[in-house]
């Protein structure tokens, strides 16, 4: 009998224990997981927090495999790692962009091109580093900490407080890889894919093409090429072959002429978000429809040429993409289809606030032969316009310019004092003294 009451009593303790054992188990975290970064390293270690929920970048998963030219699935990942040309960053990175580009509609190949144009722009900014910040970014910034320059694609000013919110609501850094792609992806899929219309012009175009594309409407760089090399590099390195189509630049993204006074030469370009309207409104169709248009503005009363309708008209007739003379004199003169794009949707804006007329004096024709911008068919003068803060329209104008540029296709807008909020030397802006009365917008 007494043994049978040992034996009852060390049952019920084994019981209890196993019961213990069951709860504590369930209860537990299935695993340690690795501290994003080092802030949260240090306070995790000084107070003894040894078991956390994972959250945001953390719970991401792995980095990717990189399997060559093949589509990913468009997670946004784990944070990466804290140095430049790091290949689980680069995998991590072109998993989720093939991934995103596949779910967009575009075939397998489609994706590969597109997220190699990304990857020349992002190689060239950051080195596939999410954690790098630089102070040599776009002026006006967020300095912070010294630097306004911050991420995989260098975003700065509005968008670098966008992208700190953004991940302050995922519960992650601001340097998180994972965050910085969906991130990047929420911008595409807000505004750069779809009001600047990237998702459906790079669809179908080289790794060159795409990346000039990309650089142009999202990046805003100067625009040397470097990225479109990059990109048809990267492409090759990615599928083991040369893309069927090699073309690496467009005509809005050329190598700068000689009335461009910087080159896309460091990594440092700032994403500059608009601080004004995007440029929605810019017309995509060829030559005539563009040239029925500006006559129609132009009858309308929309705009009128101070020099009169001939030299206008002498353009006009030679709407191309080829290549232009001066049309002073005996010369031919013409205008490059781009040029009218962004031509049209300066008067449209500035009609759509109701501040009258707009004034120009020369595309080409009328110009001197001075080998730049004009002489090309790429430049449009906007006159009359003199102290830009104290004159709504040509504030309108200039503003619209400098704010859209890169959706617009303009490599200078110059004056020779910028409206309050703009200065010499940003971004696009270049100040000439004997341009005291006039905007000039050069593609």
């Amino acid at each position: 009998m007494r043994y049978m009451n040992y034996t009852r009593h060390l049952f019920r303790v084994l019981s209890g224990f196993l019961v213990l054992t069951i709860v504590f188990t369930s209860t537990s975290p299935s695993a340690v997981y690795a501290i994003a970064t080092p802030e949260k390293q240090s306070f995790r270690g000084n107070n003894e927090v040894y078991y956390y929920e994972k959250t945001g970048c953390e719970a991401g998963g792995d980095s990717g495999t990189g399997n060559g030219g093949t589509v990913g699935s468009g997670d946004g990942g784990g944070c990466g790692t804290n140095k430049n040309a790091d290949k689980a960053n680069e995998d991590q990175i072109w998993n989720f962009l093939t991934g995103k580009f596949k779910q967009k509609g575009y075939s397998d190949e489609e994706a590969v091109k597109a997220a190699a144009g990304v990857m020349g722009n992002w190689q060239q900014e950051s080195a596939f580093n999410s954690y790098r910040t630089d102070g040599q970014g776009c002026a006006g910034g967020d300095t912070t900490h010294g630097v306004n320059a911050w991420g995989l694609a260098q975003w700065c000013g509005g968008r670098v407080t966008n992208l700190k919110t953004f991940a302050a609501d995922k519960n992650t850094g601001w340097d998180c890889l994972g965050t910085q792609l969906e991130f990047f992806w929420h911008e595409m899929e807000t505004q750069y894919g779809t009001k600047g219309g990237l998702f459906e012009k790079m669809k179908g175009k080289s790794p060159g093409q795409a990346s000039d594309l990309f650089d142009e409407i999202f990046e805003g760089s100067e625009g040397s090429g470097a990225r479109a090399a990059k990109a048809e590099a990267y492409y090759k390195t990615r599928t083991g072959q040369a893309p069927a189509d090699t073309t690496v630049s467009n005509p809005t993204t050329t190598a700068p002429s000689s009335d461009t006074t910087s080159d896309d030469t460091s990594s440092t370009s700032c994403a500059a978000k608009p601080t004004g309207e995007v440029a929605t409104a810019v017309p995509t169709g060829e030559c005539a429809d563009l040239v029925s248009e500006v006559k129609r503005l132009r009858d309308e009363g929309k705009f009128q040429s101070i020099n009169g309708t001939a030299n206008l008209d002498k353009d006009l007739e030679n709407c191309t993409e080829g290549p232009i003379d001066c049309g002073t004199g005996s010369g031919k003169g013409g205008v490059t289809p781009q040029l009218l794009r962004a031509f049209i949707a300066v008067v449209r804006h500035v009609d759509s606030k109701g501040l009258g007329k707009v004034d120009i004096a020369s595309m080409n024709t009328g110009h001197s032969c001075d080998g730049k911008m004009h002489p090309q068919g790429k430049a449009v003068d906007f006159w009359n316009c003199y102290g830009l803060d104290g004159d709504a329209k040509c504030r309108a104008i200039f503003t619209y310019i400098a704010d859209n540029a890169a959706q617009l296709g303009v490599k200078q807008v110059i004056h020779d004092a910028p409206p309050s909020g703009y200065t010499c030397g940003q971004k696009n802006i270049l100040c000439l003294a004997d341009h005291n009365n006039e905007i000039h917008m050069g593609l």
